[in-house]
């Protein structure tokens, strides 16, 4: 025999050797490896505190396999078996259901199922808590008459069953501040640190209860003697949408307890220092504040013809008292 030809056997020889071994070392392929499909999804009853063991071998069709888990909320997960099965030990809470997503991986094929747990002697509470209302109400408006330069505790500012602290407040005019203690607040009007006498002043506040519950609400005061001549609310008719008319039409029912208005000058702003002319922007027109013929007038011009009414405000100062007041005018179309 040639060289030649025993060199071709021996080539024969090594591949049929290698085939050989190259197949038995494959395992046989099984369904498992052949779908891509999602493993089967299970659901077990358990009972918390308890253990549980889950084979998965008939799952993966037998062969050699690895498994993993993504964590459980209320338990943990143990390998047994080589990895082919796994032990549940699960926490004694009241808890209801829990979860785990698993991956079989065989032959270079990973899948992927669910395993859903309910604990068996898991209970609903027989007592829900009320969820905490936290936003804020708004609370009636409070009326106080108080007299200038006294300091005053403004009280009861919480509605009834409830207790907090104030959480912020403020004056149009004077001065307020908190006190220690339960939602209370100081107020003091003191007509020198004012260019005038002002008669009137409205304190707002936030208040926060012990449950979190939040209140806005705001005080509505009136300072000095309300027996002397002082500015009322008016309703005025301007069928046409421009009027003129005396100063008297407002002032008539502005008299005090004597029946009297005494010594007094009005004014459609707060700045008293425009003297007898005074032309102002109102939502739905232009006021001008006049002499005419010597006497005191107002001049109203609707510019907002859809407009059905407007409004403005007037001050009234008692000349002997110093002391000022204002009311709103509602002019009707």
């Amino acid at each position: 025999m040639s060289l030649k030809n025993i060199f071709f056997i021996f080539i024969l020889i090594w591949i049929a050797l290698s085939c050989d071994n190259k197949i038995k070392d494959l395992q046989p392929v099984s369904d498992f490896e052949k779908s891509r499909d999602p493993l089967p999804a299970f659901q077990f009853s358990i009972t918390a505190s308890r253990s549980q063991v889950i084979s998965f071998d008939s799952i993966a069709q037998g062969g050699n396999f690895t498994i993993s888990f993504t964590p459980l909320l209320h338990g943990r997960i143990s390998n047994l078996s080589d990895g082919k099965s796994i032990l549940l030990t699960l926490d004694a809470s009241n808890w209801k259901k829990d979860s785990t997503e698993y991956t079989i991986m065989k032959n270079s094929v990973a899948r992927t199922g669910t395993i859903v747990l309910f604990n068996s002697l898991f209970r609903p509470d027989t007592l829900v808590p009320e969820p905490v209302d936290t936003a804020c109400s708004a609370l009636p408006d409070k009326k106080l008459f108080l007299d200038f330069n006294t300091l005053t505790t403004i009280v009861d500012l919480f509605p009834d069953t409830f207790q907090g602290n104030v959480d912020s407040f403020s004056a149009a005019i004077y001065s307020v501040s908190i006190m220690t203690g339960n939602g209370r607040l100081s107020y003091l009007a003191n007509p020198a640190s004012q260019d005038q006498n002002w008669a009137f002043d409205t304190v707002w506040y936030k208040l926060k209860a012990r449950n979190r519950k939040c209140f806005t609400g705001k005080v509505l005061i009136t300072l000095g003697d309300t027996c002397e001549p002082q500015a009322r609310e008016d309703v005025v008719p301007v069928p046409s949408g421009s009027l003129i008319f005396p100063e008297t039409l407002l002032t008539q029912n502005d008299k005090g307890c004597n029946n009297s208005l005494g010594s007094y000058i009005t004014r459609t702003a707060k700045d008293f220092d425009y003297g007898n002319y005074k032309v102002m922007n109102t939502n739905n027109g232009v006021l001008t504040d006049t002499l005419i013929n010597g006497s005191q007038h107002y001049k109203y011009v609707k510019t907002v013809t859809s407009a059905t009414d407007d409004l403005f405000e007037y001050y009234f100062k008692n000349l002997n008292s110093g002391r000022v007041t204002k009311a709103k005018v509602k002019l009707s179309f």
